[in-house]
């Protein structure tokens, strides 16, 4: 284990060691934080031997702490963590957590759906909590359709339209509108600018050539390409003088990076299947999200960002391109996946689709649908799902939605106003009676 992997490895063990310690009121223990400390850096995973030698380390010092001398320490670690915990002595365990390092009236948030289609129950969590944020912090609201994939996960046309209705429903309104498919010159521009400051260059390895490369710590014969031969080729790649996988613009990182994963990544692909949408059939070289999505962000202003515990990768990577343009990152929220129970159903786009397709429901708002248009045609009031999502909190760990608690906010909303029938039933014409 070389001294950055362990710096960092003990930083993480450190925050995990306190917050242990000061949830559970007693000293850390190694073994219950080995788990979450290794599923939530997967590339600590090949020391994994090592691993538990430097976390007894800072196990030991974190022991040696008073309660206040933990809280401070973890404040300046993790203080999302801190806030967590904050709430949870306050107690209540599913407040949402203070956001880290911010001002009100200075925060602006961004839900990224990809609109291929409407959306489920799951979907509704980022819209729910960034809507209760922008309220506590009077915020922005963006809602970003990144639809720069139109071939594996293709726009639906009409799920852009039906994403903004599934936000008005759970009573929120983006402050701003922005579809991806409607910004590639601007992230063209940036891809120059990135070759200019060194940071990217042209390849035509073939996938199988540059993953034994990268898994090998090799460089790719074209990183070392001039500057002005890789513009040339980024533009012949703008006009679409190369089909799918004959050519891609990485992002230059650090070829011998601990996590592969990491390694000179894809920024720029060719893709040949056309846009569904009309302004943008014509492009044939389509930005990867991680360099899409980096790239709006910091132009849109954006100061947290939430995303799931298993896209950590995501900011690594996005990290080496903030890092070549000078920019500063964005607070970044991590949390697990949202298990709704009741349904038989997957939580899937494309599994809805399919069963939509082979007439199993007759649409995505069927009553047996696990989706917000079900959920708005059954009477359930948006804010009953929003309520629901927020007690969730922001755990990293996945957590269940159980769909009693829906409907138990639903009559809470609605109990006050509901009207009720009764009925007598006639005697005569039920033979039963």
């Amino acid at each position: 284990m070389d001294d950055e992997l362990r710096e960092r490895v003990e930083a993480a063990g450190e925050a995990a060691a306190l917050f242990n310690a000061l949830k559970h009121g007693s000293d850390p223990d190694v073994g219950a934080i080995m788990g979450p400390l290794m599923g939530e850096n997967p590339d600590f995973r090949p020391h994994g031997d090592e691993i538990p030698g430097v976390v007894a380390r800072v196990v030991n010092r974190v022991a040696d702490m008073d309660e206040a001398e933990r809280r401070e320490r973890l404040g300046e670690l993790a203080p999302d963590k801190l806030a967590e915990l904050e709430a949870e002595d306050e107690g209540d365990d599913h407040v949402l957590p203070e956001l880290p390092n911010a001002e009100d009236g200075a925060v602006v948030m961004r839900a990224a759906p990809n609109p291929n289609g409407p959306w489920h129950v799951g979907h509704a969590r980022m819209p729910a909590v960034i809507g209760t944020y922008k309220e506590r912090y009077d915020g922005e609201f963006i809602c970003r359709f990144d639809d720069t994939d139109p071939e594996t996960k293709r726009p639906d046309l009409d799920a852009y339209d039906a994403i903004l209705e599934d936000i008005e429903y759970l009573g929120f309104e983006a402050d701003r509108v922005l579809k991806a498919s409607d910004r590639l010159e601007t992230y063209y521009d940036h891809a120059r600018e990135l070759i200019d400051a060194g940071g990217a260059y042209t390849c035509s390895c073939s996938g199988e050539t540059f993953s034994a490369l990268k898994n090998d710590a090799e460089a790719c014969p074209h990183r070392e390409k001039a500057a002005e031969t890789v513009h040339e080729e980024f533009d012949a790649m703008v006009a679409g003088e190369y089909d799918a996988g004959e050519m891609v613009l990485r992002v230059r990182t650090d070829i011998e990076h601990k996590n592969p994963a990491l390694r000179d990544w894809v920024a720029f692909r060719m893709i040949d299947t056309p846009h569904p949408r009309e302004a943008a059939a014509d492009y044939r070289c389509w930005p990867m999200l991680d360099f899409q999505s980096g790239v709006d962000d910091h132009l849109t202003g954006v100061t947290h960002i939430i995303r799931g515990i298993d896209l950590q990768d995501s900011a690594k990577r996005q990290r080496f391109v903030y890092d070549y343009f000078g920019w500063e990152y964005p607070e970044v929220l991590h949390w697990g996946h949202v298990q709704v129970d009741e349904y038989d159903v997957k939580l899937s786009t494309s599994t809805i689709k399919g069963l939509i397709a082979d007439g199993e429901l007759t649409g995505w708002d069927d009553p047996r649908a696990p989706t917000i248009r079900s959920m708005r045609r059954r009477g359930i009031r948006g804010q009953a799902l929003v309520d629901s999502m927020t007690e969730l909190g922001m755990s990293t760990s996945d957590v269940d939605l159980a769909m009693s608690s829906v409907y138990a906010n639903n009559r809470d909303l609605i109990d006050d106003e509901a009207n009720r029938y009764f009925l007598v039933r006639d005697r005569d014409d039920d033979p039963a009676v």
